[in-house]
Parts: structure tokens; C-alpha cells; sequence
């Protein structure tokens, strides 16, 4: 990594880590959505029905997710150990990248077999192959996107393990979605995590995790400025409506700790649209 040029301020560095991080993480979630969503297009109306052609599909999904799964897990460590440098004015080491093999609890080639299972439903309610393949494909994105975020979150979690580092923070990034920061998110953004607990997270999560170290918070002054953006553009009344929000978190048995609002009804795994 290049050496600072003078005069930038370590806030200064903070931000420009956080935002390359940011891109770099979304970058390896589009090729996970393009490497699922291309291999649902290519698979023809009968293939849905063999076996053999489903495991084959599945395999190769699961495999190209792996790999960007692998390369979310190796930014993330990079970015913790740098950001873990500037707090404490000296180097850390990366700790290495974990193992994403089943970060479901299952394979990837067992979790993306489920896709047929999908398909097969959609026709069996009367949509035709076209309506079946679009709302596949539309599962078949989130579940590459999601995975992509528990390679973030698991790595998150090693890297603060490795070294020693007990607390953490949540932080937003708007630019990341279309639709911005969802509120459930911006609500979680003022929370502390101890190391051992997994990020809430939920569909199409942007949010990157931040270490505290030695009493020293980034991630509360980098959310700072979205949070007073977003505040903003809502009027005056936001922040104290946001503060009426009870936000609480359920347990998935594939993806772990969900974010979801106080008194929600919480549907299991077979139930969410990004369960696999």
C-alpha cells in the first residue's frame, strides 16, 4: 500500500480505506450475482428437472461464489489490519483468510441445488418458464450477494479474534445501494458488537465493520457524516423518529444473527427469500 502523502490527517486515511473496501467488496458481490444469475439464464425448461444437471449447475455456481467469497474474505482482512495500523501507529498483519467452504453450515453446491427446488414451484403455480427463471435468478442474486457479506462478517470476526480486539462497530455506507442505507441499518449504526458476537446482518447488507482499539471509536466518526446526511435530507423530525426504533435481532439457522424490527414476525429459513 502506498505511503500517505503528507499533510492527510489519519481520519483522512480512514475515510479513503473505507471507501475502497466499500468498492472492493462490491465489485466481488457483482461477479457472485453474475456468476449465479448467467448460469440460471443458461439452463434450459427440462435441465430444471435432472438431477444431474442441476448438481452440475449448482457446482459451478457454488464454486464461483467461493471464489469471490475467498477474495471479500482477503480485502477484509487487509482492510481491518490497516485500519487496526492507523488507530495503533504501527504495523498489524493480515491474520489470513477463512475458510469459506460452508459458511451456510452446508457446501455451496448443496446450497445452490436448492435453486431447482425454486424453479420447480414457480412452474408448479402456473408461471411459465420465463416467470419461473426471472424469480430463480432474482433468488439466486441474493443468495450470491448474501454470501459474499458472511465471507465479510466471518472474516470480521477472525481478524478481531487473532488480535485481540473485543469490540466493534457497524458502519453504513449509502453510496453502496441503490435505494441508500436501510433503516434497520442506520438504526444498528450507534451500537457496539463484542467480538464474539456475528454482525446482524439482511438482504443486500452493505455495512463493513470497523475495530475499536485502546478506546479509539472510528466507526462512530465515520458514520458521523452519513448519519447527519441522512438525517438531513429526512427533516428535522428524523433522529428523534429514528430513536423510536427498536430494532432486534433473530437467529437464522444458515445465516446466522438477522436484523429485524421489535415484535416482527420472524419466518424460518425455508420461509426468506435468501435462504438456501
Amino acid at each position: 500500500m502506498a505511503r500517505p502523502s503528507a499533510g492527510v490527517t489519519t481520519q483522512q486515511q480512514l475515510d479513503a480505506l473505507v471507501a475502497a473496501q466499500s468498492a472492493s467488496r462490491a465489485d466481488f458481490a457483482r461477479l457472485a450475482v453474475l456468476a449465479a444469475t448467467s448460469r440460471i439464464a443458461a439452463m434450459g425448461q427440462a435441465q430444471w428437472y435432472d438431477d444431474q444437471a442441476v448438481a452440475a449447475m449448482a457446482t459451478a455456481i457454488g464454486q464461483q461464489v467461493a471464489g469471490a467469497q475467498r477474495h471479500t474474505a482477503a480485502v477484509t482482512d487487509a482492510y481491518l489490519a490497516r485500519m487496526t495500523g492507523l488507530m495503533l501507529g504501527r504495523r498489524i498483519a493480515p491474520t489470513g483468510t477463512v475458510d469459506v467452504s460452508a459458511l451456510r453450515g452446508a457446501p455451496n453446491a448443496e446450497v445452490y441445488k436448492r435453486l431447482a427446488e425454486n424453479y420447480r414451484y414457480q412452474r408448479s403455480i402456473g408461471l411459465d418458464d420465463a416467470g419461473a427463471l426471472k424469480l430463480t435468478s432474482q433468488r439466486a442474486a441474493i443468495m450470491a450477494d448474501t454470501d459474499t457479506t458472511l465471507a465479510m462478517r466471518a472474516q470480521s470476526r477472525r481478524f478481531m479474534t487473532k488480535r485481540g480486539i473485543s469490540h466493534y462497530r457497524r458502519i453504513i455506507r449509502p453510496e453502496a445501494s441503490r435505494g441508500g442505507t436501510c433503516g434497520l441499518c442506520i438504526a444498528a449504526a450507534d451500537r457496539i458488537y463484542r467480538k464474539a458476537d456475528l454482525l446482524p446482518v439482511h438482504d443486500r447488507c452493505n455495512c463493513l465493520t470497523a475495530p475499536i482499539v485502546d478506546g479509539q471509536d472510528p466507526g462512530h466518526s465515520l458514520n458521523a457524516a452519513d448519519l447527519d446526511a441522512l438525517y438531513g435530507a429526512a427533516g428535522s423530525t428524523r433522529r428523534q423518529d429514528l430513536a423510536k426504533v427498536r430494532i432486534t435481532v433473530h437467529h437464522h439457522g444458515e445465516l446466522g444473527p438477522v436484523l429485524g424490527l421489535h415484535g416482527q414476525a420472524f419466518r424460518g429459513p425455508g420461509d426468506l427469500p435468501n435462504a438456501a
